[in-house]
């Protein structure tokens, strides 16, 4: 929204869980709000808000019709929807705005078919779908990090009703933006870290896989795991991405000598895995470009410095990795592929209380760092969304070993899908969590859970707290409930 616009509207202004109206710049909001307001800063909108989309919608008809009077508009065969905390819709605080409490209200009935329905999950005897008040989501809401179903049930809808929100603007902007062109054109949307564990992480996959109108997602790779030699993996449900006919565009804002930023100190860049050399170009591209025609999947170079990929030796490895692409397509593809496969629970790592902190180095470390360490490992998988093996299960019968993501919460839907897969001559892995909000008892594993806050101790073994090559120590080494030593033998 232009400067003005909350002056002009404050009832559509971000308001966080303190009272506080949310501000930022052009390209962020600090995760923490500081006390008094930068003077580059401006209060922002919630993203919920139905004037907000409006005045949003205006400027985009406005601006196609000129590029229709200009003849620009030919040109375009795509548009790019981008906006809020670094234009990726992200969601770095909580929103209590009235436009927020009101869409929230929108939303339960998409959920629950009924209000019997809604009032026996919240355990309310009078709450409606017009009266229904979303809980603060303060750090220590829970008892522990993860909601469980009945008793903070209020809490986790409201979270997931948070997370996956903004992405419903962003839908509305693309299907006004198709309308005007009147021709078919593809629609993008950014995502912030894939379920990395973070407040502001995205747990929208699944929105976006159904919609009916965004195409493609588009996500930077991690910025450590760029450097040569390490090895580097998506969360990404590649598979159900083919399956709902979508497409991932990694983006590539890959620093190189070829320029410097501003803002980019020499420290800075190196945590960003800059190039220093053509050698280490080719390794970082070459690596990270592998990965996309691997998957099946795309890939657009950001020049956020203009010139990072001017020098001869970026520039031509650009062309021969583009080379390598088109020899590809044009070999017919064997027909084979992995009987390993990792299946990811987004509706089930909903359950994990990511809002109640910004950043939660449990789910980054145990989760995250999990499956980098598959990534390198030399064996090949595929990624799928667990959603749609819930729907068909079939799906899954193919594989003669599964490793589980983000099962939380363990339903009998759930159950009754690892009863079946555990039937068949199949290796079941469950990542650590499985079954912390519900079910883990079913499934045989001992979950010790620590009293709110202990489980945020950091700790790590001797002569790894700096070392930041450790698979157990990417974000320190984090006891998040107790896990003994005899439950490792049953969750990894």
């Amino acid at each position: 929204a232009y400067h003005d616009f909350c002056d002009e509207h404050p009832d559509e202004t971000w308001v966080n869980e303190a009272g506080r109206r949310v501000f930022g710049s052009q390209v962020h909001s600090p995760y923490q709000l500081p006390k008094k307001m930068d003077p580059r800063y401006w209060y922002w909108a919630s993203n919920h808000s139905l004037v907000w989309r409006e005045a949003a919608k205006g400027c985009l008809t406005e601006l196609v019709a000129e590029l229709k009077r200009t003849g620009l508009s030919r040109m375009f065969v795509g548009v790019h929807i981008a906006g809020y905390h670094d234009a990726q819709f992200a969601t770095v605080h909580l929103d209590y705005s009235k436009p927020a409490v009101a869409a929230f209200r929108r939303w339960l009935p998409t959920k629950y078919e009924s209000e019997a329905s809604l009032r026996r999950a919240w355990r309310d005897d009078d709450v409606t779908f017009e009266t229904a008040t979303p809980p603060v989501l303060h750090y220590n809401y829970c008892q522990h990090n993860y909601f469980v179903p009945g008793a903070d049930q209020a809490a986790a809808d409201y979270a997931a009703f948070l997370k996956k929100g903004p992405f419903h603007a962003q839908e509305e902007f693309s299907r006004h933006l198709k309308r005007l062109f009147g021709k078919d054109i593809v629609t993008v949307r950014y995502c912030m870290g894939a379920f990395g564990g973070t407040f502001c992480s995205a747990y929208d996959i699944t929105t976006f896989l159904e919609s009916d109108t965004i195409d493609i997602l588009c996500s930077q790779p991690r910025y450590g795991r760029r450097m040569p030699a390490i090895a580097s993996g998506y969360l990404l449900p590649f598979d159900s991405f083919r399956k709902h006919g979508k497409l991932f565009l990694a983006e590539f804002d890959l620093r190189t000598y070829g320029a410097m930023t501003g803002w980019e100190t020499e420290v800075f860049a190196m945590g960003c895995s800059s190039a220093v050399d053509d050698a280490m170009w080719a390794a970082i591209n070459r690596k990270l470009a592998g990965q996309m025609y691997a998957n099946r999947q795309g890939w657009w170079y950001l020049d956020m410095a203009g010139g990072w990929y001017e020098p001869d030796g970026i520039a031509s490895d650009i062309s021969e990795t583009l080379a390598a692409g088109r020899a590809l397509l044009e070999k017919m593809p064997s027909g084979w592929r992995p009987d390993v496969a990792l299946v990811i629970d987004e509706d089930g790592a909903l359950m994990r209380n990511t809002m109640s902190q910004y950043f939660n180095p449990d789910e980054q470390t145990l989760i995250g760092e999990q499956v980098q360490a598959l990534a390198g490992s030399g064996v090949p998988f595929d990624r799928w969304m667990l959603k749609d093996w819930l729907a068909e299960p079939k799906l899954a019968e193919r594989y003669r070993a599964i490793v589980f993501w983000g099962l939380y919460d363990v339903d009998d839907e759930r159950s009754s899908l690892l009863t079946r897969l555990s039937s068949g001559r199949r290796t079941l892995v469950f990542l650590a969590g499985t079954g912390v909000s519900r079910g883990a008892d079913a499934l045989g594993f001992k979950i010790g859970v620590k009293k709110f806050p202990a489980q945020h101790e950091t700790r790590a073994e001797p002569g790894v707290q700096w070392n930041m090559g450790s698979l157990l120590h990417a974000s320190k080494v984090v006891s998040n409930y107790g896990i003994s030593r005899q439950t490792w033998t049953w969750q990894l």
